[in-house]
């Protein structure tokens, strides 16, 4: 499960770097780059996104969705090995506990 989790979260991230961030910043330069100084511009040949393959595109973007959804899907089927540990309570030391600062109320919120 941390597994399955971890690797959907890894490639999202990955995804909004690679196919998010760094391509606006191509982008960017290529539309600079293709804007000439006297006002004349070959942004219909050499701007960004012309160079740019559908099919690959395309590819890309459905291999990326259809892996993460993969690892989705199999959440249900995987099994969980870390997590919380049943704790063992001592009847003598009342609704007080110890946490790894200070005393808590185990009556009151969560602990960490």
């Amino acid at each position: 499960e941390y597994q399955l989790v971890t690797f959907i979260l890894m490639f999202k991230g990955a995804q909004f770097l690679s196919s998010g961030v760094v391509m606006a910043c191509v982008a960017a330069v290529k539309y600079y780059m293709c804007v000439k100084p006297d006002g004349h511009h070959t942004c219909d040949t050499e701007g960004p996104g012309v160079s740019q393959d559908l099919v690959t595109s395309s590819v890309d973007f459905f291999g990326s969705c259809f892996l993460v959804w993969v690892a989705f899907l199999l959440l249900p089927c995987s099994r969980s090995f870390g997590g919380t540990r049943e704790l063992v309570e001592d009847p003598e030391s009342g609704a007080v506990g110890s946490g790894c600062c200070e005393d808590y109320d185990k009556n009151r919120g969560g602990r960490l």
